[in-house]
């Protein structure tokens, strides 16, 4: 099943002829925001750049996302790269630990008898006093140093392998552009009968207030609301709410995207034998989402027994990446 069959489940569990998913994916977008859409002539003819626009903004977003990484105790010790993101192999434990998905998805996972797990891991850069610092002085440093100015390190997105792990994000992006599209149409529609709410008090003080000092302020109120849902009514006709769905759709990057002047880079020297040396690089780009946060991320693997280990561990799951 392809890209849009695999969003279609997001939606409606049943199974779906692959030959129909484009329509399906569709409809069911049409049914999450504003089922009206579908009176229109050729919506889907509409709205399907501007579907395939955004599930293309969101796969390019997380096929630049690096790794994966494994991250272990034994991984801690032997490869400078996991040394980078945290500052002990205890804080891995930590991190897995209080992880709402870790603790949520796991013991499915363990069930598979698969050895280990990979997850989106985000964190969040801090100086010294605990305040974020600027881009500028965090664009370069050494990996000791990068691990120690990291923090907030949560996991999300358990999945088989790294794939499954981009898939996931990428759905739960496209998901959430939907969702609040119907939460934002939603939100009109609830103004526009608050509005008539308005002026049905107006209209009634009109009808029993003649000569009141009032009644021209009245007359003059029900005038500028009548003005009002009539634009509310175009608006939020199937015709407009379909315009406004495409207009949303073509700005994905408003949900999940990567910032093109964040991000973190750091490197290390390696001794190799004799005089010979090899540097190191990592990237680690900075995911802007639906959450006011912003986060450092990369795709990690990880064992499935040390996972287990560390939400037995911890009393209380707290962390969380939104999307």
């Amino acid at each position: 099943m392809n890209i849009l069959g695999k969003l279609s489940a997001l939606f409606r569990p049943e199974t779906i002829n692959e030959v129909d998913e484009e329509t399906a994916l569709i409809d069911q977008v049409v049914n999450a925001t504003d089922p009206a859409i579908a009176s229109v002539a050729g919506y889907r003819e509409v709205l399907l750049p501007a579907v395939r626009h955004a599930l293309d903004h969101y796969t390019q977003v997380v096929q630049a996302i690096p790794g994966p990484i494994t991250v272990s105790h034994q991984s801690y010790r032997a490869d400078p790269l996991v040394k980078a993101l945290f500052p002990s192999h205890e804080e891995i434990a930590v991190a897995l630990g209080r992880s709402v998905e870790v603790r949520d998805a796991i013991k499915t996972h363990a069930a598979s008898n698969r050895g280990s797990v990979c997850a989106l891991l985000g964190m969040r850069m801090r100086t010294g006093d605990g305040r974020r610092p600027s881009r500028d002085c965090v664009e370069h440093t050494d990996f000791a140093v990068t691990a120690n100015l990291l923090a907030d390190h949560t996991f999300r997105d358990l999945a088989a392998d790294e794939d499954d792990v981009r898939q996931a994000l990428r759905d739960a992006a496209f998901k959430s552009l939907v969702k609040t599209f119907a939460a934002e149409i939603k939100s009109r529609h609830r103004e526009m009968r608050l509005l008539k709410t308005d002026r049905n008090v107006s209209q009634e003080f009109i009808r029993v207030g003649a000569g009141n000092p009032d009644h021209d302020h009245h007359h003059h109120t029900v005038k500028a609301l009548d003005q009002h849902l009539e634009r509310h009514a175009e608006d939020l006709s199937p015709e407009g709410t379909l315009l406004a769905l495409v207009d949303w759709l073509w700005s994905p990057e408003t949900h999940l995207r990567l910032e093109a002047d964040g991000g973190h880079g750091v490197s290390h020297i390696q001794q190799g034998p004799g005089s010979s040396n090899s540097e190191l690089h990592l990237h680690l780009p900075l995911l802007a989402t639906t959450d006011r946060r912003q986060w450092l991320v990369c795709i990690t693997r990880v064992p499935i027994e040390e996972a287990m280990q560390a939400v037995a561990q911890e009393t209380r799951a707290h962390r969380h990446i939104l999307v």
